[in-house]
């Protein structure tokens, strides 16, 4: 194999792994958001205390597994710079779409 190949999938390794740690938390941030936002009993409706409580940790503990399957599935671009126009293209789609329903709501 060549070694300019080993070298340049290693650079596509590093980078995807960074892009998808940083815009991989951006992302599961905004979709537990709209989660938050949009989905039963959202956070606008009358909720007791203790269902306030589940609610926030159920809110909480999503953004770990959202985000690490964000993380594994930016590894199956061809090349970081996709990884990077795909993930900040799903950023700017939820946030839009997040600050929208709060408007709305």
């Amino acid at each position: 194999m060549n070694t300019h190949k080993i070298a340049t999938s290693r650079t596509q390794w590093l980078w995807k792994t960074l892009i998808g740690v940083v815009l991989g938390l951006t992302l599961s941030f905004g979709l537990v958001g709209l989660f938050a936002w949009a989905g039963p009993d959202n956070l606008h409706s009358d909720l007791s205390s203790e269902r306030l409580l589940w609610k926030s940790q159920m809110h909480m503990w999503m953004v770990t597994p959202l985000w690490m399957l964000i993380v594994t599935f930016s590894y199956l671009f061809k090349t970081a710079k996709e990884a990077a126009i795909s993930l900040v293209i799903g950023n700017l789609c939820v946030f839009g779409c997040l600050f929208i329903i709060k408007d709305l709501l």
